[in-house]
């Protein structure tokens, strides 16, 4: 049974941009880190108890496995908590 959506991850064009829409839209940034391992910048935004994750692709990366090569925008992520796990 999903107890909740922990967040849900769409990587943008421009962080920047992305942030100000979002903004604008009433969300508040909770925070925003360069993650340099995956090549990505991250902005949280809270949203009830779930978070929205907006990720840049930074310069010269390979791109995020779910997105086509010529695409660097889109649903990345959809985190959930589980109360149980059950065989279908």
């Amino acid at each position: 049974m999903i107890r909740k959506i922990d967040h849900v991850g769409i990587a943008v064009k421009s962080l920047e941009e992305a942030v100000k829409t979002y903004e604008a839209l009433g969300f508040e940034v909770e925070e925003i880190e360069e993650v340099a391992e995956q090549k990505v910048k991250v902005a949280m935004l809270p949203a009830g108890e779930s978070r929205i994750e907006l990720l840049e692709l930074l310069p010269r990366t390979v791109q995020l496995p779910n997105l086509s090569h010529r695409e660097e925008r889109g649903f990345t992520t959809l985190l959930l908590t589980l109360r149980t796990l059950r065989r279908l």
